[in-house]
């Protein structure tokens, strides 16, 4: 084999030279790119970029992590009655939340929980720039916990609490406000409170449809493959300790109703099946469509007790004033109770999800003009009850967006889809690399020539 005189060599080594830079600054972009992608900070600033107003076709998405972009919901979509505790890993609560009585926040270990807009979820949030967390007591931080409400969007939410808040510096609002010592923060939604015992006593009341069969851990809800409402009933007794539910003979558009006999319920929440597919999944078609049309109702229960890492689809009512649930699961759908409410899961999250079964439930681009007697926009600054007075003094914290922390598996935990970004920052640094190698490879292999 013969070798390129000194002369040669140089020669090639010069018409070369002006091919290694162009590759080495790919290389370098590639890097670059792919590592700026995947460097998250604590408290990222997202584009602002929420869609205002309910689905225009009045369907939900299915779960996403673009923030906001399902559209806004002025109604109520965490309703309760008593105290709502937020322990354990309890992540996210999407939508409005109303509390009659106060609300702690204490996870293990302490952490963030985002309200209002969530990293995951149907991306159908809170009215931007209005309430989104309403308190009749008090709002107890423990140290080391936080808050962001509204993260993402351009206006924020704002904070209502008729008592007082131990600590403000954990909440972020994003361009909303903070108000302590509101004392009509919760008269807007009290009516809605007051009407969950007839509208739980109603549903109850309602001939069933179709057939309940348990066998085992299965529960079968076989429907009467027609009505454009169906109703079942699980007797007192017969849930399951652990529970999976297949529905069938459901026609596609109909109204789910299910009545859960009982004063003490607790099972472990399963997979759910329609018509043989697994529904509880985030990307199958049938995910929002359930979780619009169904309602698990518990007209009997003082304690109703949910646990399981799974997905709950479809919104529960426990009218009870005196009653107490848990809830471990991730649900979509309102959740409405009358009692105290716990959120002790492992990333547990409240996700945005209107009922189509009732219209003073479903989505609403204004929450007075729903049918409650009493029903008041909370967020009219013309309302005697507004709870936010247009005067008050700004106590918003003027910094960005926080990150989303979500706890659901295979989405990102904010806002921005980086998954395309990363694989094309990766991809750059791939191509580079290997261009840089094969260059130095072929500049060898001449050499020896």
């Amino acid at each position: 084999m013969s070798r390129l005189s000194p002369a040669h060599a140089e020669a090639h080594d010069q018409r070369n030279a002006h091919r290694i830079p162009a590759i080495l600054r790919l290389l370098v972009a590639g890097l670059v790119l792919g590592v700026a992608i995947t460097t998250v900070t604590p408290w990222s600033s997202s584009p602002a970029f929420a869609a205002t107003g309910c689905p225009v076709d009045g369907n939900y998405p299915l779960i996403s992590n673009s923030v906001g972009s399902g559209g806004s919901d002025d109604n109520v979509n965490v309703l309760v009655g008593g105290d709502l505790h937020l322990i354990a890993g309890a992540a996210e609560l999407e939508g409005r939340v109303a509390v009659a009585g106060s609300a702690e926040i204490n996870k293990t270990p302490a952490g963030l929980v985002n309200i209002g807009s969530v990293g995951v979820g149907s991306q159908v949030t809170a009215t931007p720039g209005e309430t989104m967390l309403a308190v009749g007591g008090s709002l107890t931080i423990v140290s080391g916990n936080s808050i962001d409400v509204g993260f993402g969007l351009a206006t924020g939410g704002d904070v209502d609490v008729a008592g007082t808040i131990n600590d403000t510096a954990p909440i972020q609002v994003n361009g909303g406000t903070i108000t302590q010592g509101a004392g009509s923060a919760f008269s807007p939604f009290q009516p809605r409170l007051d009407s969950l015992a007839g509208v739980s006593a109603a549903h109850a009341a309602t001939a069933t449809t179709g057939a309940v069969v348990v066998a085992g851990s299965l529960v079968t809800l076989t429907g009467d493959g027609s009505a454009s409402t169906q109703v079942f009933t699980i007797a007192d007794g017969t849930m399951p300790a652990s529970a999976q539910f297949s529905f069938e003979s459901i026609p596609t558009d109909a109204i789910i109703i299910v009545n859960v006999l009982g004063s003490s319920i607790a099972t472990t929440w399963g997979d759910v099946f329609v018509g043989g597919v697994q529904a509880n999944v985030f990307g199958d078609p049938s995910f929002s469509r359930i979780a619009q049309r169904t309602l698990w109702n518990f007209p009997d229960a003082t304690s109703v007790d949910i646990a399981g890492g799974n997905q709950l689809l479809g919104s529960i009512l426990v009218p009870n004033a005196a009653s107490s649930t848990s809830l471990e699961v991730s649900t979509s759908g309102r959740v409405y109770t009358g009692g105290d409410l716990t959120m002790d899961g492992a990333g547990n999250e409240l996700h945005a999800y209107d009922f189509l079964g009732d219209p003073n439930w479903t989505c609403t681009a204004d929450l007075a003009t729903l049918d409650l007697p009493g029903t008041t926009d909370p967020t009219d600054p013309t309302d005697p009850t507004d709870p936010t007075d247009p005067t008050d003094p700004d106590t918003s914290d003027p910094g960005t967006a926080g990150p989303a922390g979500s706890g659901e598996p295979g989405l990102a935990d904010t806002g921005a889809d980086s998954v395309s970004t990363i694989l094309v920052g990766s991809l750059l640094s791939v191509v580079g690399l290997s261009l840089f190698s094969f260059s130095r490879a072929r500049r060898k292999a001449l050499a020896r020539i």
